[in-house]
Order: structure tokens, then sequence, then C-alpha cells
């Protein structure tokens, strides 16, 4: 996915860290990952930790599918754009 890779957006999301009510444990990790993996977006344990660290599950799942949603919609908009 680019430029919206976990490693590219580390700086943007550890400004939005602690703002959870609680952070995620591990099984809330795996959860995030095998979330992301199904729509193609892979991230490692290590990723989480430190891109969502202070967050719950559903911050993190919640503002991750909706950048995604956004690339997803910015790539649609660039395929339509070439057939024109």
């Amino acid at each position: 996915v680019g430029f919206l890779s976990a490693g590219s957006l580390d700086h943007f999301y550890q400004r939005k860290a602690g703002k959870g009510l609680r952070v995620m444990n591990q099984s809330e990790i795996r959860t995030f990952i095998e979330r992301m993996e199904e729509i193609g977006d892979p991230w490692t344990e290590e990723q989480v930790s430190r891109v969502y660290g202070g967050c719950t599950l559903e911050e993190a799942l919640s503002d991750r599918m909706a950048l995604m949603q956004m690339h997803f919609g910015n790539l649609a908009a660039l395929i339509n754009a070439e057939r024109e």
C-alpha cells in the first residue's frame, strides 16, 4: 500500500499515542493484524505497538480503516482518470 505503510506514518501516529483509555493487549494486537491482513494491509506486532501503542483496539481499527478507505478511494480515482 505504498505511502500508507506503517513505517511512513510513525511520526503522525506517535503524536496521537496515549489518547486511548487503555492500551491493546497481545490478543487485540493480533486481532488488529488479522483485520488489516483481510484488506491487504500487513502489519507486525512491533509496528502495531509502536504506531498504535497508546490506543485501544477500537481506536486503532477505526483510524486505520478510515485511512485505508481514503487510500482505496484515491486509487479508484486514479484508475478512473487513466481510463478517460
